[in-house]
């Protein structure tokens, strides 16, 4: 009986709460006709299921880039990984969002990348995330972007800005990480490892296997050297720009960040339903951040088998 008695309690608590968010979701769907509703429903959809925004959403990340390169990228590539469906429709979902009237308190934002780049992006942003991860880290962002930086200040700028993200942070692969919602232990890790990787590609012989699995980084470069985080080095780094006091080798160095690092979709079951990135395979950091991005993944699951998906993502849009 007490258990029946919980579970009524439980679905009238989600029901009252479907009723006072719903609303505003219902407010603003209703500038839209039914054509741009099933355009934007799309849009939301493939975001949710290919990029981060779900844990930018519920798992207090602070960004994530949500994008598709352009038409003629796409052609010129034939990747088959990048639909020119998908091109149309992440196009046409974000000129629709664009034109939308939105409440000027939400706490999230879409930030269009407005450079010459051939990657149409835009950058999704939890407010709150990122006033809480700068306060946290607001030393280092101080270290790198100068001391006026305040938590509210930066998040401003942030918004404001038509600068690539890195270019932004000032080519600070670690402030990428944590601003990322990586965590400072990872990022710092994640900087490492792809200062090794790049080293490494400087160096004509190595006492390892053939070029394409010398240091085994296979898994890992999609992760620690990808754009934007590469572009920092015009040439690879010289062995005395690497703090690495206690490695003599670049060998040494790769096996010690091997052992601590791991990729963050093998940690738990739910795999690429999680943000990918490299970390310590064992820290508390790490725990705590795949245990909130997995929560992050079940929530984003639900919403998305919402029968009212839609008016659900805007009401959270517009929280």
């Amino acid at each position: 009986m007490k258990f029946t008695f919980f579970v009524v309690l439980a679905c009238i608590a989600c029901s009252c709460m479907q009723a006072r968010t719903r609303p505003m979701g219902k407010q603003i769907s209703a500038q839209l006709s039914p054509a741009e509703s099933e355009t934007l429903e799309q849009c939301f959809r493939w975001a949710l299921t290919t990029a981060e925004l779900g844990a930018v959403l519920f798992g207090k990340k602070p960004v994530c880039g949500v994008g598709q390169y352009s038409a003629e990228v796409v052609s010129l590539a034939s990747l088959s990984s990048y639909e020119s469906w998908d091109v149309a429709i992440y196009s046409q979902g974000v000129a629709i969002w664009e034109r939308l009237r939105l409440p000027s308190n939400a706490n999230f934002s879409f930030v269009r990348n407005k450079s010459n780049s051939p990657f149409m992006g835009c950058l999704f942003i939890n407010h709150k995330a990122v006033l809480e991860v700068v306060d946290e880290h607001l030393g280092l962002f101080r270290e790198v972007l100068g001391d006026h930086i305040t938590p509210e200040g930066l998040l401003a700028e942030l918004i404001r800005s038509e600068e690539p993200l890195f270019s932004f942070l000032k080519h600070s692969n670690v402030l990428v990480g944590i601003i990322l919602g990586y965590g400072g232990e990872n990022a710092r890790l994640h900087t490492r490892a792809q200062e090794i990787l790049l080293l490494s590609m400087s160096v004509e012989t190595l006492p390892l296997k053939n070029r394409n699995e010398r240091l085994g980084f296979e898994r890992f470069i999609p992760i620690i050297s990808c754009e934007p985080y590469i572009t920092k080095w015009s040439t690879p780094p010289k062995s005395e720009e690497l703090d690495k006091p206690d490695h003599f080798s670049i060998t040494e160095a790769y096996k010690e960040i091997n052992r601590a690092m791991a990729v963050s979709w093998d940690l738990d079951k739910r795999g690429n339903a999680l943000p990918c990135f490299g970390c310590y395979k064992d820290s508390e950091e790490t725990k705590r951040l795949i245990k909130r991005y997995a929560k992050a993944a079940d929530k984003t699951e639900r919403l998305i088998n919402s029968k009212h998906f839609l008016q659900d993502v805007l009401s959270i849009l517009c929280e």
